[in-house]
């Protein structure tokens, strides 16, 4: 219940984004060498083993939580989406 309220606020939405781990994370200065140690495995990355369906009360935090630990991954994959699409 406590997402629905905030996703119709967008500034409240906004603040609890860049409060939370995701926030810090982007807000973090990466390198090079920090991004690409950060890079996990792709057998980890795309194993449906690993996925469950959450409850509705942790939808958010485990977004946010898959977002930063495989965050290099995303960045890697809209870089070749973005090289494809030219």
């Amino acid at each position: 219940m406590e997402l629905e309220q905030k996703s119709s606020n967008p500034a409240a939405l906004l603040a609890s984004l860049m409060t939370s781990k995701l926030g810090l994370a982007l807000s973090t200065d990466l390198t090079f060498k920090s991004f690409k140690d950060n890079i996990k495995p792709w057998r980890t990355f795309f194993n449906p083993a690993d996925f469950s369906k959450p409850a509705k009360s942790e939808i958010f935090m485990r977004v946010q939580d898959n977002l930063v630990y495989f965050a290099s991954n995303y960045v890697i994959l809209m870089v070749l989406f973005v090289l494809i699409g030219m």
